[in-house]
């Protein structure tokens, strides 16, 4: 690659849910991603630097998650442009400021709207429960069910709630999921 620092910025608004997710895709204490930054922890661009400066002198690479929603310790998104009460061009903007501060290439990167609906690497879990809710909503549907979502509980069984106790509430992450340093996902629960 071009550059041996890349910024990638995931959906999510203001939670950090899918950000967190990407831990995921770590299958050794190296991989990549090595920083991840949660909307629900606001960070400052020299935090920000400064830990991805530190992984860069160890792996001479990095790759920083932020959610769409990240913003600097002021509650601004790193000079990004907002729109609709959303930064347009955050991981962009961030990028810009790790290089500048670093002096090194830095790029970004923002998955499209096709490699964000593939299902090619979707865990078995995901499939199996995208389904269930799939099912329970058309079982709802022709009972004349309205004004519900499908919802999950932890064994991934469905229930129907109304959807006044949902909709325009944002269920953060726990800080406690989050590590002290504010840039990974709390080891235990890894």
């Amino acid at each position: 690659l071009p550059s041996r620092i890349c910024v990638l910025e995931t959906l999510g608004r203001n939670v950090g849910w899918i950000a967190a997710a990407t831990a995921c895709a770590r299958t050794g204490p190296d991989d990549a991603p090595h920083l991840i930054y949660f909307p629900e922890r606001p960070r400052s661009l020299e935090r920000i630097a400064s830990d991805v400066e530190a992984v860069y002198r160890r792996l001479n690479r990095a790759v920083v998650v932020v959610c769409e929603g990240q913003v600097d310790e002021t509650g601004q998104p790193f000079g990004a442009d907002v729109d609709q009460g959303l930064a347009s061009n955050l991981g962009h903007m961030l990028a810009r400021g790790i290089s500048k501060m670093l002096g090194l290439r830095v790029r970004a990167d923002k998955p499209g709207l096709i490699a964000r609906s593939s299902t090619t690497f979707a865990l078995e879990r995901d499939r199996r429960e995208s389904w269930e809710c799939g099912r329970a909503a058309v079982e709802a549907a022709s009972h004349g069910e309205g004004d519900v979502m499908v919802a999950l509980k932890e064994d991934g069984s469905t229930f129907l709630t109304s959807l006044d106790s949902v909709a325009g509430i944002e269920r953060g992450m726990p800080v406690e999921w989050i590590s002290e340093a504010g840039n990974d996902v709390a080891p235990e629960f890894l």
